[in-house]
């Protein structure tokens, strides 16, 4: 999915969860509820003698039916059949995450060729944006789990490399107008991040 059909999706998903309020309230929208429909987590499918059943089937449906709508027709009707939304996602998942590398290097290969050009600064930026955040999904990089106050696995130092690179590509495509606040931010010991970075461009502009 792209950043707009993941937009449609999360409109869908309001839509359902205000049509099911109407209805009478459930721990599908409770927000206290484990069963809550969000974004994201996970919950484990109880016993079908468990009170919670009820609620976590209503969920997982949605869910499956949530999924299936953002699938194109050829391959939504190829898992039709799989009503479990854990086991549709594996299924999804063991297809086609072989095809990750090769979209992850078209992905940095865009980022590296962006230039700004006829866009305006917040048009540049909103695209450079959408390809970091497809990245980040596709080459997370994980949270410190063992360290205390202090990062020392070095996984802080690979989020902050991560970030200095963003900056430096959104820099570096930005068109001559902006080469005195691109220098300028460069010199910025530490750097901002990159949405700092982007509110001085547009003080720039303004």
């Amino acid at each position: 999915m792209d950043v707009h059909q993941l937009a449609n999706l999360l409109n869908q998903l309001s839509t359902l969860q205000a049509q099911i309020s109407r209805v009478g309230a459930s721990p599908v929208t409770d927000p206290v509820s484990p069963y809550f429909i969000h974004p994201d987590g996970s919950i484990r499918k109880p016993e079908p003698n468990d009170a919670l059943y009820e609620s976590w089937e209503r969920s997982n449906t949605l869910v499956v039916s949530w999924i299936n709508h953002s699938l194109s027709a050829e391959i939504s009707a190829s898992v039709i059949w799989n009503n479990v939304a854990l086991d549709l996602w594996k299924d999804l998942k063991h297809r086609y995450c072989q095809g990750d590398r090769f979209r992850v290097a078209e992905l940095e290969e865009e980022m590296y060729q962006m230039k700004q050009g006829e866009l305006t600064v917040t048009a540049y930026f909103t695209k450079l944006k959408s390809i970091w955040e497809q990245l980040s999904s596709f080459r997370p990089v994980p949270d410190c789990v063992m360290c205390s106050e202090t990062c020392k696995c070095g996984l802080d130092k690979m989020r902050e490399y991560r970030d200095e690179n963003y900056i430096m590509r959104l820099l570096r495509g930005l068109n001559k107008q902006y080469s005195n606040v691109r220098s300028n931010i460069m010199l910025m010991n530490p750097l901002p991040d990159v949405n700092t970075a982007f509110s001085l461009l547009t003080q720039q502009k303004k």
